[in-house]
């Protein structure tokens, strides 16, 4: 029987949570497809967001109060901050102590320097989604992805902007407006069903551009290379083999004398030494 490696989990339970190595250790997940983590340092410490997502959570609160709030079975989902992209615990301690803090709910929240993944180079212990709804490095960090696009001033999903904050580098991208396009094909299937879909195309091929900006940015920040680059599964390798032997020498894209040029993708020095 050919041996398949196991691959982790995929974070889509509301309340999924994780004891990790970071500096508050127990890491509380979003919903499916989210956003937002939040951290414990024990188990009854209050919940900490990381203070790098601060701008995106007051751009997630301008775009979530621009429309009327759907109402929704699951009250989490219809409150200010929606437990798809906050941890539900969170957002539960929240309805209960400031159910119409609107906006100002922002003030409420607890934030700290340095608590998250991407600040501390790590890899979430789950995925975030499957190998069919995305590739090696959005299932790893697509939560961080997300947030970018926020602090971006681009809504994922419906590809909603925020004019006076977004980089001119994704505003350059943008020649369909995301929601009247959308309206607009939704119109022409009616009538014109090649059109509408030729139109979507088109659509569907700017929203790829400007979420290949965002992702690259994420990228960068988790020292991978851009898109259409490589080195994606070298890099999330790098960074275990770093937490195991962290006290050691680790190089990347090394070539020691003895392999007369040839290179080796990571090399840790004194394991080496301890076994010439």
């Amino acid at each position: 029987m050919e041996y398949q490696r196991k691959r982790k989990e995929i974070a889509y339970q509301d309340r999924t949570l994780a004891i990790e190595d970071l500096p508050y250790p127990i890491v509380l997940y979003p919903g499916h497809y989210g956003t937002f983590f939040g951290f414990r340092l024990e188990k009854n410490s209050p919940i900490t967001l990381c203070s790098c997502g601060k701008r995106a959570i007051e751009n997630y609160l301008r775009f979530r109060l621009a429309e009327r709030i759907r109402d929704n079975s699951n009250p989490t989902r219809s409150f200010i901050l929606d437990s798809m992209h906050f941890p539900h615990s969170l957002v539960e301690l929240l309805m209960g102590s400031y159910p119409e803090s609107g906006r100002k709910v922002i003030k409420h929240l607890s934030f700290q320097s340095d608590l998250c993944h991407e600040c501390n180079g790590n890899l979430p212990r789950y995925r975030y989604c499957h190998k069919m709804y995305g590739g090696r490095f959005a299932q790893s960090y697509g939560w961080y992805i997300n947030k970018q696009a926020y602090a971006c001033g681009v809504e994922p999903l419906s590809f909603r902007i925020i004019s006076d904050i977004c980089p001119q580098s994704i505003l350059e991208l943008i020649e369909l407006d995301p929601v009247k396009t959308v309206e607009r094909c939704q119109e022409m299937m009616s009538h014109d069903v090649a059109a509408a879909t030729e139109l979507n195309k088109t659509l569907q091929k700017q929203n790829r551009r400007v979420w290949n900006v965002i992702e690259n940015k994420v990228r960068e920040k988790f020292g991978h290379k851009k898109i259409g680059e490589a080195w994606t599964n070298e890099t999330i390798l790098f960074r275990i083999v770093g937490k195991i032997f962290g006290n050691m020498t680790i190089y990347r894209h090394y070539r020691p004398d003895f392999l007369q040029g040839l290179e080796l993708d990571i090399f840790v020095k004194e394991y080496f030494s301890a076994h010439m």
